[in-house]
């Protein structure tokens, strides 16, 4: 996957999180939604879209520093493949998590699988962790949008 592909899914999936919530990207209820949100959102794809960006986000970071995305899922995982640098980037935009960034990060570390695969009972006997069904959508929507920025911090490093 290139650079500019990462970036756009990346986008694409946090954009298809407002679209499941029933948002628009400035926070008001989209057209056709007078009823409120809650009346036509669809958490679950919401979350794993987000999850996804956020994934995305980290891997196009990844690409921008001239490493090779694995293919995981595991956003603890990913975080800490990036950068010092970028690490330090995305933490200082989510100032306001300093003290519980990494307990946030734990928890949802596994999120895209844990919801994607909510349908299927849990197997202790599977690579998977027990899911984690708490879940912080601002926490990982800014993390999405901390990503994006990071990336060109790290291009910038690489040349």
């Amino acid at each position: 996957m290139d650079l500019k592909t990462a970036q756009y899914l990346s986008k694409s999936f946090l954009d298809g999180y407002y679209r499941c919530r029933g948002v628009g990207l400035d926070g008001y209820l989209m057209p056709g939604r007078e009823d409120g949100p809650e009346a036509t959102e669809a958490p679950i794809p919401a979350i794993v879209c987000l999850a996804f960006s956020v994934e995305l986000g980290f891997k196009s970071i990844l690409i921008a520093e001239r490493k090779a995305p694995p293919r995981d899922h595991d956003l603890h995982r990913l975080f800490y493949l990036l950068s010092g640098q970028s690490q330090a980037n995305i933490r200082e935009s989510l100032s306001r998590y300093a003290k519980e960034f990494d307990s946030l990060l734990e928890s949802m570390r596994t999120a895209f699988e844990d919801w994607r695969y909510i349908y299927e009972p849990y197997d202790p006997t599977k690579k998977r962790s027990k899911p984690a069904l708490s879940f912080s959508d601002d926490f990982l929507v800014s993390l999405s949008k901390a990503a994006a920025s990071a990336v060109a911090s790290a291009q910038l490093e690489k040349e």
